[in-house]
């Protein structure tokens, strides 16, 4: 009797893709932040912008990864695509400036 023959390796079954790795929590500290903020805080970057904002300049901060939805939620538009994007200040977000500096 002949003996079992193994089916050519076309026909093997494909081994289980390995597992995403989990997007990172986007509202962690540390290098996270750091990578998103150019290693500075979401309140540095809100004074630069007011900074700017009174001087009528505008700014490219040395953004290198950050989801579109944790920017917005923090008050800035993202202009632009992939890598490095402009932030623009949005109405809410000034408002809270011209507010803060009444104060």
């Amino acid at each position: 009797e002949a003996a079992p023959v193994a089916p050519p390796p076309e026909l093997a079954p494909a081994p289980a893709p390995a597992p995403a790795p989990a997007p990172p929590n986007e509202d962690q500290q540390g290098p996270v932040r750091d990578m998103i903020f150019g290693g500075q805080t979401p309140s540095w970057w809100e004074n630069r912008l007011d900074h700017l904002f009174r001087a009528g300049q505008s700014e490219q901060p040395p953004l290198y990864v950050a989801t579109r939805s944790r920017i917005e939620r923090m008050g800035f538009a993202v202009e632009g695509g992939p890598g490095p994007h402009a932030l623009r200040a949005s109405p809410d977000l000034i408002r809270s400036i011209q507010a803060r500096r009444r104060r």
